[in-house]
């Protein structure tokens, strides 16, 4: 058993050790810059809109407008009401 636990660590007699020396300044120069020219298809504000207005959010409106007609204002910030509470 315990021979199968032995990891041979010796390396080779041919083997030559290079330090890695990354690119040359020549072929830095010679790749592209990774710049994209490619304009965004939505602007900030659409995509703000579509996000803001949306059916949830819809009608979440509805139902705080509803509450605030019935004068139940207490209900739509409950959070708030719950918190003065405390």
């Amino acid at each position: 058993m315990a021979d199968i636990l032995q990891v041979n660590t010796e390396l080779p007699a041919d083997f030559t050790s290079t330090a890695p020396s990354g690119l040359t300044d020549e072929e830095a120069a010679s790749r592209k810059p990774n710049i994209s020219h490619h304009r965004p298809d939505k602007s900030t504000a659409q995509i703000l809109a579509e996000n803001l207005f949306t059916p949830f959010n819809g009608l979440n409106v509805a139902l705080a407008v509803c509450l605030a007609r019935v004068g139940s204002c207490g209900t739509c910030c409950f959070w708030v009401s719950w918190c003065r509470t405390r």
